[in-house]
């Protein structure tokens, strides 16, 4: 898996960065989603779902395009916006294929905001929250009303129990993707955050030691001379090399 993520990283992303970790879960959550829908459609078109068959395609087509576009321009958005809607509309219109209508595909729906808000934070979220209920409510009323393709499932058990498993199945394994890159991310900004830390302290350490030689040996002079114009100097060069150790313990103290 990460192997194939990187593979379809944008080049020249920021690895440290929060956008980053979005592009990877969403490059990974498509990775997921591909095969399930891609063995939907065929599922489907072997039923004799053809309807039902061509919006899972559409969906398959739509992993690899949203993935090369990711890639040609590093941005998520429209082409994981494009997918979601793509998405919205097999999950919800999509009901109206057959007859009877299968409700059970309302259990892929709740993976749409939840992607939305793991790519694009909560506000997106909400808004794809939304969008999915009126679809899917507006698409429920439409089959129970008898507004559907008069194509009947051969095998209705089988298809929903499919359905269930599926949809939790990819539920828990975006939130797995999801949790596994934060970790990832996090893992490299504490990476990070050491090796900062630790080249200050080396850093800081080769001033403060030329530091004191020049310190004392300004003192020594300062004890050896007697004139006050060069024991003004002198003493203003002291003054600096102090300032300029109690900055050097106070950056130290700050990481």
């Amino acid at each position: 898996m990460e192997r194939l993520t990187d593979d379809w990283m944008p080049p020249g992303l920021d690895e440290g960065g929060e956008y980053h970790s979005r592009v990877r879960f969403g490059i990974q959550a498509w990775l997921v989603a591909w095969p399930p829908a891609a063995l939907w459609t065929l599922y489907n078109f072997s039923l004799g779902l053809w309807p039902q068959g061509l919006c899972t395609g559409l969906m398959t087509v739509m992993g690899p395009f949203a993935l090369v576009m990711l890639k040609r321009t590093g941005r998520l958005s429209p082409w994981f916006e494009l997918s979601m809607l793509s998405a919205v509309f097999l999950y919800g219109p999509g009901m109206l294929t057959q007859t009877p209508i299968d409700e059970t595909q309302l259990f892929f729906a709740s993976i749409i905001p939840l992607t939305a808000g793991f790519l694009f934070g909560w506000r997106s979220a909400a808004l794809w929250t939304g969008l999915t209920v009126l679809a899917s409510v507006a698409s429920l009323l439409l089959g129970h009303a008898g507004y559907s393709l008069p194509y009947e499932d051969p095998d209705p058990l089988l298809s929903k129990s499919l359905n269930i498993v599926s949809a939790l199945t990819m539920a828990a394994a975006f939130a797995s993707r999801f949790f596994a890159v934060r970790k990832t991310a996090f893992a490299r900004v504490e990476a990070a955050n050491r090796a900062r830390t630790l080249f200050f302290a080396a850093v800081s350490h080769e001033i403060r030691t030329p530091m004191n030689g020049v310190l004392g040996m300004t003192q020594l002079m300062l004890q050896d001379t007697q004139d006050p114009l060069a024991r003004e100097r002198l003493s203003a060069i002291v003054r600096s090399g102090q300032f300029l150790t109690a900055l050097i313990d106070d950056l130290l103290d700050l990481t």
